[in-house]
């Protein structure tokens, strides 16, 4: 669709960057209505395309004028790079930097690599700080842990060496209880006069006591009532006196 020379006007002056109500104006467009009137005319199709067109071309023009001119610059860089021109060098790269649009709002590159250069030396001690931190830290645990570990091995020593001690202690105390014992103790059987055992007393000991015999009572006397009374039928009395003699030998 072809657009009017106002309407592309106003497309030329919106691709260019200004606000709508601005190239509305800039379109002669009534200025009391120049919002209203830019809103309506983004809202319909063939304008809006032909604003994108446009800009799309003066963006494409930009970049390659852009891109010559820094292109003018580069042997200016190099030559200050080879003489060790560090201010020529940063000239050239301000200058790039503003054509390209890098830097704006009256900002210089200089100073921007200047405070980059300063944060990022800030950056690398604060690192630098935090390893020395973190190694100080370790090496006041690995002394901490020392100085435990000689701690407990000061107190095992100290443990042992109390308990040596005290049992020297009771063995001395036991070995002078001992030496006391002996001076309190009697002379010794070899030491002592010997006396002479009690015959009796001695007897006594190793025999020991034996039963009082009860006496049998005495045989009577043979005589002839007797004998008539205990003799066997038949028996004269010489037998039987011949028979109660040989009966006390065996007795006796």
């Amino acid at each position: 669709m072809t657009l009017s020379p106002q309407e592309e006007s106003f497309c030329a002056a919106y691709a260019e960057g200004v606000s709508g109500a601005e190239a509305a104006r800039l379109a002669h467009y009534a200025p009391t209505n120049a919002r209203g009137q830019a809103s309506r005319m983004l809202t319909r199709p063939h304008i809006s395309e032909r604003v994108a067109e446009l800009t799309a071309e003066i963006t494409e023009r930009r970049i390659r004028q852009q891109e010559e001119l820094s292109a003018r610059l580069d042997p200016i860089y190099e030559k200050a790079r080879a003489g060790g021109d560090d201010d020529g060098v940063l000239q050239v790269i301000e200058l790039q930097s503003r054509i390209l649009g890098f830097v704006k709002g009256g900002g210089h590159a200089r100073g921007s690599f200047q405070q980059r250069e300063l944060e990022r030396r800030a950056v690398a001690r604060a690192e630098e700080d935090r390893r020395r931190a973190q190694r100080g830290w370790e090496a006041f645990q690995e002394s901490e842990r020392r100085r435990e570990v000689e701690e407990a091995a000061a107190k095992a020593q100290s443990e042992a060496r109390a308990q040596a001690e005290a049992e020297a202690e009771a063995e001395a105390q036991t070995a002078t209880e001992a030496v006391e014992l002996v001076a309190l103790e009697p002379a010794l059987p070899e030491q002592m006069p010997a006396v002479p055992p009690d015959p009796e007393v001695a007897r006594e000991a190793v025999i020991p006591p034996q039963p009082t015999p009860i006496p049998e009572p005495p045989d009577p006397e043979p005589t002839k009532a007797n004998i008539s009374q205990h003799s066997a039928p038949g028996a004269t009395y010489e037998d039987i006196i011949r028979a109660q003699a040989q009966a006390k030998r065996r007795r006796g």
